[in-house]
This record gives structure tokens, C-alpha cells and sequence, in this order.
């Protein structure tokens, strides 16, 4: 349904559940993707169902695809599988919009790269023929040389401690500390528990189990 939503085949004035089923399931094997044309959308992995939205595009013979961060929610191998796919269609002559601030994907992927700043564009390029510093240049408008410079505080008392912070079914055992003068990142894919973690640090949500120290109390 979430395929051929506006175009479902009818017969005798009622939806043709067969042919339907029968359709999304050769697109999606056209897209290496093993999933049950019956399956809700709901109960599928991100990757998969980024998938279903392709193969959408391809059911109603799309000849562009506007692909907006992509990988975003992916782990490495399900990009993989992606870009395998994107290739595919590229073969087939389907144009591809490719949408990321993902340096190395746009070397991976794209034949062609237009930079934009401040709703502009500002540099159009090959990507044969080009740098990660000529990308960063349109960007930013400089250089990466005069873009970022870090300084170098000397970390101090300890500010914040999480000692095996526990929320059923949402993070597990989190523990970390952050002293004064120093920047701690959290870093992982959307949906692996990263806001969680600062929302309960905040007061927003209760953990389960757990102890938070802020300047030692």
C-alpha cells in the first residue's frame, strides 16, 4: 500500500490485493530487499524501510530521486547496501538528488557536486576533479587553516559524573564523567539512546536505576 498509495491496482472497483502483493514484491526484489509486501512500515528497520520509499519511486517509474541524508539512521553495512542500490538505478538512467554533509559520501557517491551556503550556491564541481579542501572552501568560504582553532584548557575538577544510568528498553550501564575545561561527545546512530541520556541527565525523563553527581553531591 505504501508503495502504489495513489495508483492501487483495482478490479471490479475494489483493491486487487493479489496483483498488489505480487507487484511490490518484484520491486522489492529488484532492490535485493527481502521484506513481506505485507509487513507494516512500522515493524521494518530504518534501512529497510528507506527501501520501501525507493522502491516506491521505482513502482511509478520515477527518472529522479531526491534522497535527503540518507544514511543518517544507517550503520555502515546497510550503507553499503544503499549506494549498491543507488548504483543500480543509476544504470537504469534514473537521475539521483543526493542530500548529505557527509564529505566521504559525496566522493563515494556522486558524479557531480553543487555546494550551497546561506541558501546559495557557491561552487559546482566534477567530483573527479576535485578536493575535500575545494568542497570546504565553497562551504565555508575559507580555508579549514582559518576555520577552527582549538585551544588547549588543562581539564579541571570534576563537574558531572553518571554512574550505571539504566532505562528499560531505552539505554543501559551508562557511566561517564565531565571536568571542567573539557567537551565530552556523545556520538551513534538516531535512536541509539543519545538524547535519552541528556533528557534523564536534565530531569526530563526518570531513569530506572542509577546515580547522577553533580560537583560531587
Amino acid at each position: 500500500e505504501n508503495i502504489y498509495l495513489g495508483s492501487l491496482p483495482m478490479k471490479h472497483g475494489v483493491v486487487d490485493w493479489k496483483k498488489l502483493n505480487t507487484d511490490a514484491k518484484t520491486v522489492l526484489e529488484k532492490l535485493g530487499c527481502e521484506v513481506d509486501p505485507k509487513a507494516p512500515v512500522a515493524a521494518l528497520p530504518i534501512a529497510q524501510q528507506q527501501l520501501v520509499e525507493i522502491a516506491r519511486g521505482i513502482a511509478l517509474g520515477a527518472k529522479v530521486l531526491i534522497l535527503d541524508e540518507p544514511t543518517s539512521s544507517l550503520t555502515e553495512k546497510e550503507k553499503d547496501s544503499l549506494f549498491e542500490n543507488i548504483n543500480s538505478l543509476k544504470a537504469q538512467g534514473v537521475g539521483i538528488v543526493y542530500i548529505t554533509h557527509k564529505m566521504d559520501e559525496v566522493f563515494e557517491i556522486s558524479d557531480r557536486v553543487l555546494v550551497f551556503r546561506d541558501g546559495q550556491p557557491t561552487g559546482e564541481f566534477n567530483t573527479k576533479d576535485i578536493t575535500l579542501e575545494d568542497i570546504v572552501q565553497s562551504m565555508i568560504g575559507r580555508t579549514l587553516d582559518d576555520y577552527f582553532h582549538k585551544s588547549h584548557a588543562v581539564p579541571g575538577d570534576e563537574v558531572i559524573r553518571v554512574e550505571k544510568l539504566c532505562l528499560k528498553g531505552v539505554y543501559q550501564d551508562i557511566s561517564f564523567h565531565v571536568r571542567k575545561g573539557e567537551i565530552v561527545g556523545l556520538y551513534g546512530l538516531v535512536g541509539a539512546g543519545r538524547t535519552e541520556i541528556v533528557e534523564t541527565i536534565f530531569g526530563i525523563r526518570r531513569p530506572d536505576s542509577g546515580e547522577i553527581y553533580l560537583n560531587g553531591k
